[in-house]
């Protein structure tokens, strides 16, 4: 049996409510939606919350999809804009910008430079580490492939405002990247 065969079969069941449907997909997807959820998160008890709000997000919207991309990345959509209302409902200070925030920087700029000795755990960590409202931008643009104006639409910010947060998030991570590797 194929991989797509079953989705949709594991599809049709959710989507009459078949409770062992529901519990196959959700322990057939839920590492990989763990770890996408990871990323957003400061703490693995905090993605969990995501990851089960992403889940139900899910099982509520089966129908709306239509199946003109695969399975695993609707359901990370699904799971990035659970992410970004976790993150609205938990911002503290949301609309409060520093002046700072809105120094020069290059836009275009989106490399983030990375040395291959870093695990990916080394960098998952260090991303979860990162001020929220970085690694929230940072996330949207570096993982999801957003656009600024989008980002800035999602998140209710400006969007000089995206920009300048992704270049502060590249220049706190890449500084500790380097701060780990001289250690």
């Amino acid at each position: 049996m194929n991989a797509q065969y079953d989705d949709r079969k594991l599809i049709e069941g959710c989507l009459e409510n078949d409770r062992n449907s529901q519990k196959l997909l959700y322990e057939k997807y839920s590492p990989a939606m763990l770890g996408h959820c990871m990323r957003f998160a400061n703490i693995k008890d905090e993605a969990e919350d995501i990851m089960i709000e992403g889940f139900m997000n899910i099982f509520k919207s089966l129908e709306s999809f239509r199946g003109d991309c695969s399975l695993a990345f609707w359901m990370k959509r699904v799971m990035t804009n659970t992410a970004i209302s976790y993150y609205r409902r938990h911002a503290k200070h949301y609309n409060h910008y520093s002046i700072d925030e809105h120094a020069y920087f290059d836009p275009e700029d989106t490399t983030i430079y990375i040395n291959e000795k870093q695990s990916k755990d080394e960098l998952l960590q260090l991303i979860q580490e990162m001020p929220e409202k970085f690694r929230i931008v940072l996330n949207l643009k570096a993982f999801e492939g957003m656009k600024y104006d989008e980002i800035a639409q999602q998140l209710d910010i400006q969007n000089v405002t995206a920009r300048t947060r992704f270049s502060k998030a590249k220049k706190w991570l890449e500084e500790r990247l380097i701060s780990n590797q001289e250690k």
